[in-house]
């Protein structure tokens, strides 16, 4: 609720400034608790700004609040207001709390995107690169919250030195919590100040990894034009391109293509333009064709017989007829390959419809990191 002028509130900020709690009690009966005086002052202000903490306590745990920290951020807007002189009641209340109050308020903050909230704690001496317990810093709880205001507190936290490149317990950085939240706005300030932008985790994971995984294309429109590398390969060898192939995302495949990236590398078991084509992605599969993804892998199989595969899923036809291939690569004594290695074969499984047999695919994020 918006705190409102009331002229016949004198008597509860003299309780306030004097401390007595009994005749607070008396007087709150007939009071809002948002109420401001003639200084557009609340109650929390004036308690501050005398010192009253048994006053201040007892206002706040009006709110249902249950702890100290709690207690500084109280639900509604007196929290965050700001006086005269551009002060908020955190900033005489927070003299006498203890660091861990501090930090945790500093990170409930930070949760409920109060942006004033977090300047005064800030102000007052609060380690900005405090961790909580899941080994988190503000800016990287900032960095995950997805909100509107994710940005601006991002920004105030790195005003004030917070570390762009800290890392949590899965040592990502906060352009990878960005990336996975989808925000761009954010990726650009974080490597405006200082970010790494091609920060990777212990498996090799950037933040285009992140992004061309989950078909995030804002957060890869960004990365991208800060140079992230765009043919970075994480543990399993994947780059981006085979992330964003096995997940049929065709707008993010065209944009790493544009970027530069390499339709013809090879992570440990195939490449792009293969593993979209394992998955039945057509679209993916024409858009890694039409910018001349190689015409043959490393074992010499013919890419477009995996195009050809994936159309037959679709329309059932032969890929024989469709496109003159063999249906099935054939070895120099005419069997079809087998053992490790070998490429997925094209053959006939029910009703007579053509479909690839796929081998047993590894879960590409669980192998990843991502």
């Amino acid at each position: 609720t918006k705190p409102r002028k009331d002229p016949a509130a004198v008597n509860i900020f003299a309780a306030v400034a004097e401390g007595s709690l009994p005749e607070l009690e008396k007087t709150l009966k007939d009071n809002d608790l948002n109420v401001l005086n003639p200084s557009r002052e609340t109650l929390l202000h004036v308690a501050a700004a005398h010192g009253q903490i048994s006053i201040l306590e007892y206002l706040l745990t009006l709110r249902d609040e249950s702890s100290p920290a709690k207690m500084l951020l109280e639900a509604g807007a007196s929290a965050e207001g700001e006086d005269e002189r551009g002060q908020t009641a955190l900033t005489g209340y927070s003299k006498d709390l203890s660091a861990d109050i501090m930090e945790s308020a500093l990170f409930r903050a930070v949760q409920k995107n109060l942006h004033s909230v977090v300047a005064a704690l800030i102000d007052r001496g609060t380690d900005i690169n405090a961790h909580n317990t899941m080994h988190y810093t503000p800016l990287l709880l900032a960095c995950e919250m997805g909100r509107a205001g994710a940005a601006s507190i991002s920004g105030l936290l790195l005003s004030k030195g917070m570390d762009t490149n800290v890392r949590n317990q899965a040592e990502e950085t906060p352009p990878h919590i960005a990336a996975f939240q989808n925000n761009g706005a954010l990726i650009g300030l974080l490597v405006t100040a200082g970010a790494r932008i091609n920060a990777v985790t212990k498996y090799f994971v950037t933040a285009l990894h992140v992004a061309s995984q989950r078909g995030h294309a804002d957060a890869a429109r960004q990365l991208l034009h800060h140079e992230a590398h765009v043919n970075a390969q994480d543990k399993q060898a994947k780059c981006p391109l085979h992330l964003a192939a096995e997940q049929g995302d065709k707008t993010l495949a065209e944009m790493l293509l544009k970027a530069r990236a390499d339709p013809n590398a090879q992570d440990k078991e195939k490449t792009p333009l293969q593993a979209a084509a394992l998955r039945g992605h057509l679209s993916a599969v024409e858009v890694l064709l039409a910018n001349r993804a190689g015409a043959k892998d490393t074992d010499g199989w013919n890419s477009p017989a995996y195009c050809s595969g994936v159309r037959t899923r679709r329309v059932g036809k032969s890929p024989c007829r469709a496109s003159g291939l063999p249906s099935t690569p054939r070895t120099a004594a005419g069997t079809p390959p087998s053992g490790p290695g070998a490429p997925p074969q094209l053959g006939t499984e029910g009703k007579g419809k053509f479909t690839l047999r796929e081998q047993p695919q590894k879960d590409s994020t669980a192998s990843s990191g991502i």
